[in-house]
């Protein structure tokens, strides 16, 4: 039984239009996180695979538009990996391949072989450029990013290939339907690749959502430090822990004396900028921390060897070190803390 190339080609077709679709309205991502360009990626695939599926009617002319839309759309789905992972993707990435491979196409319409392998191996590079974006954005998306790193690979072997068998072996693959499993398989994978890879990105965009709703339920905007509610949370858990391992914890509190004095003489802007400092130089050395306007609760363990004086005297060296602000250290700010320590043998 042999495949029928058309009908996976229809398949494909199909597929980029039902993912476009659903990256388009399925996701509430902005737009600065690759949605819209991943889209309009699997939009033009699909234009692209109706060209291809058409090509008896459409002539040279559908031939050369198919490849050069095909690249253009993988193109702008690499350009939605790199948009999602923060950067922005060079125009020339955008608008500079398509344009390139029809001119070149063209220039060799009635020379399948050569098309063949042309085309193969910039679709090829493409998609093991998607797979390297896709590493480079780190363990921060979730596991689905290994999924999407294996589709791109697995099509950019699969696709480079069939373009190398076609060039050794013109005679046998004079049109791309022609009749055979080994033909008809690089399709299967493709149609594999346009299913497998959106839906990693969907799961990537969803990883990241969780992430972000998450830091914006426990995390101080300002200082960086965990709000009430988690540190309280963290602090159950901790607490267990260290009776558990039998090890001193101490809750420590820092406070910011003449607090009021910053604001009225440098501004809630400069008020602001000392907060965020000494939020900073809070989570050098302490765990899990709540903030006030002027005061930090910070839960301690004992760890690497440390005793709690150690640990008070490293947050007085820090708040009067060269991190602070300098326009503020001359406003006589200083900090005050008030511990409540347990040891082995206490409950206090």
């Amino acid at each position: 039984m042999i495949l029928d190339v058309r009908t996976i080609v229809a398949m494909l077709v199909v597929s980029s239009v039902l993912m476009a679709i659903t990256i388009a309205v399925g996701t509430r991502m902005g737009h600065g996180s690759g949605i819209v360009k991943w889209a309009a990626g699997l939009a033009l695939l699909a234009v692209g695979w109706t060209l291809l599926a058409a090509r008896g009617a459409a002539g040279f002319v559908g031939v050369a538009l198919a490849d050069a839309i095909l690249v253009a759309g993988l193109c702008f789905g690499l350009a939605g990996l790199v948009e999602f992972g923060g950067r922005t993707a060079p125009r020339l990435i955008l608008y500079g391949p398509g344009p390139i491979t029809l001119a070149l196409v063209t220039a060799l319409l009635g020379r399948h072989d050569a098309v063949t392998l042309l085309t193969g191996c910039e679709l090829a590079v493409i998609f093991g450029a998607m797979g390297v974006a896709a590493i480079r954005l780190g363990p921060g998306v979730g596991p689905a990013r290994w999924m999407l790193v294996v589709a791109c690979f697995t099509g950019a072997i699969a696709i480079l290939l069939r373009a190398v068998v076609i060039w050794l072996n013109p005679a046998t693959y004079t049109d791309v339907f022609a009749g055979s499993n080994q033909h008809a398989s690089v399709f299967v994978v493709l149609f594999a690749c346009t299913i497998v890879i959106p839906v990693a990105f969907l799961l990537m965009q969803r990883e990241r959502a969780a992430v972000e709703l998450y830091r914006l339920a426990t995390i101080d905007p300002l200082t960086g430090l965990f709000n009430r509610r988690a540190f309280l949370d963290l602090a159950a858990r901790e607490l267990a822990r260290a009776r558990r391992l039998k090890s001193w914890y101490a809750v420590l509190m820092l406070d910011l004396d003449f607090f009021k004095r910053v604001n009225d003489d440098y501004g809630h802007q400069a008020g602001d900028r000392v907060l965020a400092a000494f939020g900073a130089l809070g989570s050098r050395w302490v765990n899990c921390r709540a903030p006030s306007r002027s005061a930090s609760a910070s839960l301690l363990q004992g760890a690497a060897g440390l005793s709690l004086d150690a640990v008070i005297a490293r947050a007085d060296e820090a708040m009067t070190g060269p991190s602070m602000p300098g326009a503020i250290k001359s406003s006589a700010l200083t900090s005050l803390q008030g511990t409540d320590q347990w040891s082995r043998g206490s409950e206090r």
